[in-house]
């Protein structure tokens, strides 16, 4: 439960925080018709996503024996890749820095716009979490629903104290803990996803997977931590 509190905290976090930019931007420029168009292409999103899910879950509930192993292997060493390739892509994008929403996000001022832009974006980031919870909702669904519910509390949460300027605190600060954690979990799931792979096998083969992935892994982010903090000085 822990890990997929700290999954759905993480990218719910993400999306919440576009969002009420994009509804902050709305009431800056007078523009409180464009909220109906933000308001429902978040719950589009989220509607959309939780039907894809159920497809999902579905199909990953049929399978029985060794294909059941390999869809849970291959979806975990997948998204412990994904856990990697993202810090890449976030890396370059530098995008918590500010919330301009203009020169970050390049939405036109429209309904439409927003709308697809707000649906884009909550389908993606509760997909991600779909995806990452997938393997558990087939052996505990109500596991993730408790901790979703837990870590999209905590996202809500820390994003209206952050924009009603009741604390003081850094996004990138936080993403960066969050991405400590991601690559934890990533190093289980990496682990675990081996050993799905290879049921014969005895719990030093989920610790080697660990290690491979995990020590390299967070070797990388500490390197461009260490690099963007001597180029500050």
């Amino acid at each position: 439960m822990f890990n997929i509190g700290i999954i759905t905290f993480r990218e719910g976090l993400e999306m919440l925080v576009v969002i009420m930019a994009l509804v902050a931007y709305a009431g800056n420029i007078n523009r409180k018709d464009l909220l109906k168009f933000i308001y429902g292409g978040a719950i589009s999103g989220l509607g959309v996503s939780i039907l894809t899910g159920a497809v999902l879950l579905m199909q990953a509930n049929r399978l029985t024996g060794y294909s059941k192993n390999l869809f849970n292997g291959s979806i975990m060493i997948f998204l412990a890749f994904f856990i990697l390739y993202y810090m890449v892509w976030l890396r370059r994008q530098s995008k918590y820095e500010d919330l301009n929403i203009e020169s970050k996000y390049n939405v036109k001022a429209t309904g439409y716009g927003f709308f697809i832009f707000i649906f884009l974006t909550v389908f993606r980031e509760c997909f991600e979490i779909i995806m990452f919870t997938l393997p558990t909702m087939t052996e505990n669904i109500w596991t993730v629903i408790f901790g979703s519910i837990i870590g999209l509390t905590l996202a809500v949460v820390v994003v209206m104290l952050i924009y009603k300027a009741a604390i003081k605190i850094s996004l990138k600060i936080v993403f960066d803990l969050l991405t400590l954690f991601l690559i934890y979990i990533g190093s289980e799931m990496f682990g675990e996803g081996i050993l799905e792979l290879f049921p014969s096998a005895n719990s030093s083969l989920q610790i080697a997977g660990m290690l491979v992935f995990g020590l390299p892994t967070l070797f990388i982010f500490l390197r461009w931590k260490i690099k963007d903090y001597t180029n500050k000085k």
